[in-house]
């Protein structure tokens, strides 16, 4: 059995060597979220601005506020260097590895859950290419997980555990607004701890001023006091349009934004205007059929699960289609396109739909992870609100920052099926 683990071990560091050494050699892979966050770092130095572009060209104001601060900060911190950032990367992956331990550690010792745990994290091909991505998931996912870590860690005081998870839910906000939901908690939790544990534990007002200072920055530079501008992006150019797509067919879906209303703003008047028109255009459009957008909404969640990393695996081996977009294909059906586009690399797909159908097989394993359980229930429910939060537009680099909470949860559900089969054996 310990030649086993450390098969495994070996297979980790292996597939994480195979990945480096391949990105290193291969072309350099062009992500547009990648070059707007390294962009914004750029401009926070030479013009002490947030802003995802280039300067000098014609301004485009829904970039001012697209990319938060926190992971141009830590691309500063690699002083911009693509090499350091794949180093500090490739070791935020073997933190993710052993945080992943500790939290499976604190609900069970069984030699087959960490077997299977080792080989789960072989199989997130997801969580190892985002190593060679400069793009915030990967770092989000270490916050996450260690944010779980330590909520379960009873060695230390209430109080040492309020203050680290304020900390890090700050830190993870600060990298991507997927968090500013989560704010309406801290009120309730500051309530609650007041009322419990007769004390206020202030520190949780920490993603609050992560907020409000985000939104000023915003604010000087859009005349708009908002946090992200991603939040009407992703609902006017994707929620609402997703929908139409699904409805009424794809050239409908592209001239829906294609409307006027949707025109680059070119300074804070123009973007204060498409601000208010794309919000009261996409909430009309969602509420013309609500129906409708259940559907997407309901179809992009189980999307995030069984996505089992389509688009890093395109990407990573260079065969990703930039030309359209596969969701959207999907959501009008366009079965023949969307064949097409996945077939473009046979060995690639062929390892897409391996990973498919392992994904497959993990949801239907972690369902039997439920139970009473307290803190099977907190997994469930952070799983849950990324899931939910992040709707139509479901993918696995979504679903990466709680994919270690997932994988212990497949684990749990996995045990409890072998304990259910040696039961009725002795029966």
């Amino acid at each position: 059995m310990k030649r086993l683990v450390l098969t495994f071990h070996i297979a980790i560091v292996a597939c994480l060597v195979g990945v480096v050494m391949y990105h290193i050699w291969s072309p350099e892979i062009l992500i547009n979220d990648s070059l707007e966050y390294k962009l914004a770092a750029n401009n926070m130095v030479d013009y002490n601005t947030l802003y995802g572009c280039v300067l000098n060209e014609p301004l485009d104001f829904r970039l001012y506020g697209k990319r938060t601060l926190g992971y141009p900060i830590f691309i500063l911190f690699q002083l911009e260097s693509d090499f350091l950032i794949l180093l500090v990367s490739v070791s935020i992956y073997a933190l993710i590895f052993f945080l992943g331990i500790n939290i499976l550690a604190k609900f069970t010792q069984t030699l087959m859950a960490f077997m299977l745990y080792l080989f789960l994290f072989v199989a997130n091909i997801t969580l190892a290419l985002h190593t060679t991505f400069v793009m915030a998931d990967l770092l989000l996912a270490a916050i996450i997980t260690a944010g779980v870590s330590v909520c379960f860690e009873s060695r230390i005081s209430l109080a040492a555990r309020v203050k680290g998870l304020s900390l890090l839910w700050a830190i993870g906000l600060l990298l991507k607004p997927v968090l500013l939901p989560s704010l309406i908690l801290a009120p309730v939790l500051l309530i609650y701890f007041k009322n419990v544990h007769h004390k206020w534990y202030l520190y949780i007002v920490l993603p609050f001023v992560v907020f409000i200072v985000g939104s000023f920055v915003n604010m000087q530079n859009t005349q708009v006091f908002e946090y992200s501008s991603i939040s009407t992006i992703n609902l006017g150019q994707y929620n609402s349009k997703l929908m139409v797509t699904s409805a009424e067919g794809k050239e409908e879906g592209d001239a829906y934004v294609n409307q006027n209303t949707f025109q680059i703003p070119r300074n804070a008047e123009e973007y204060a205007k498409y601000k208010e028109g794309v919000t009261k255009l996409a909430f009309d459009q969602l509420k013309s059929n609500p129906l409708a957008y259940a559907k997407v909404h309901l179809a992009g969640m189980i999307k995030m699960i069984l996505d089992p990393g389509r688009f890093e695996l395109y990407t990573f081996f260079g065969v990703n289609d930039k030309e359209q977009s596969l969701t959207e294909l999907l959501y009008a059906r366009e079965w023949q396109k969307l064949k097409t586009a996945l077939y473009r690399n046979k060995t690639v797909f062929v390892l897409f739909v391996v990973l498919f159908l392992l994904s497959i097989m993990k949801l239907f394993i972690a369902l039997f992870s439920i139970s009473k359980n307290r803190n099977t229930l907190l997994l469930w429910l952070i799983i849950f609100y990324f899931i939910a939060i992040t709707g139509p537009i479901g993918a696995a680099r979504f679903m990466m920052p709680v994919s270690i909470l997932y994988s212990v949860l497949i684990c749990l559900g996995a045990e409890r099926i072998l304990n259910f089969f040696k039961k009725r054996t002795k029966s």
